[in-house]
């Protein structure tokens, strides 16, 4: 291996070990109350080899932002993998969805909730993995749209009207506002709930 080749992988190699630290306090103490120094001394890296990586906690908070839309992405790839059916796939992203933020709450909260990462200057090629990410609705209401669902619909609005809807399931969960329901019923009343859209977006 050229010493070149080595020296990239050993870089890229400290980048996913902070962001890995990183999303582990994070996790544990929450986004404001860890610094970039935290997050050194947990690796017994120099705050000074930190910054040779993010220039500051609001980069760091992007480079997670777009690991969990990643996260996201290849959830949509393997669930819609082996289905053809535009509306199976329809509802299967929508459960997706659904899942992959009450399982990832942390993730979730930063990726929609949280306007630190937003402050890092993006492009739309800085943004990737989010703009795919939401590519995804769009192209499957689209393929519903062509099947005969969703008659005399905008594709966009649609689209969007459906992602309020997840994003407010997944956010009262995720930010404990279901504590008004017992507890062995919330699973079945987040479940239904979307069983409930789903019945009315279906009919033609």
């Amino acid at each position: 291996m050229a010493i070149s080749d080595r020296k990239e992988r050993e870089k890229e190699e400290r980048r996913r070990l902070i962001i890995d630290t990183a999303t582990k306090l994070f996790r544990e103490h929450g986004f404001e109350k860890v610094s970039l120094r935290n997050i050194a001394d947990q690796i017994e890296y120099s705050p000074t080899m930190i910054y040779l990586y993010f220039k500051d906690k609001n980069e760091l908070l992007h480079a997670l932002h777009t690991e969990g839309f990643r996260m996201l992405k290849q959830r949509f790839d393997a669930a819609l993998a082996s289905l053809s059916d535009p509306w199976e796939r329809f509802k299967v992203l929508g459960e997706t969805y659904v899942r992959f933020g009450l399982e990832n709450p942390e993730y979730y909260e930063l990726m929609f909730m949280s306007g630190e990462p937003m402050q890092t200057e993006m492009t739309e090629d800085a943004w990737n993995e989010g703009l795919l990410s939401h590519a995804c609705l769009e192209s499957e209401v689209k393929n519903c749209i062509a099947s005969g669902y969703f008659p005399g619909h905008e594709f966009r609005i649609l689209s969007f009207t459906v992602w309020c809807f997840v994003h407010g399931m997944v956010s009262l969960a995720i930010k404990d506002r279901l504590k008004m329901y017992e507890e062995e019923e919330r699973e079945s009343l987040l479940q239904r709930t979307m069983e409930i859209m789903m019945s009315f977006l279906e009919k033609k």
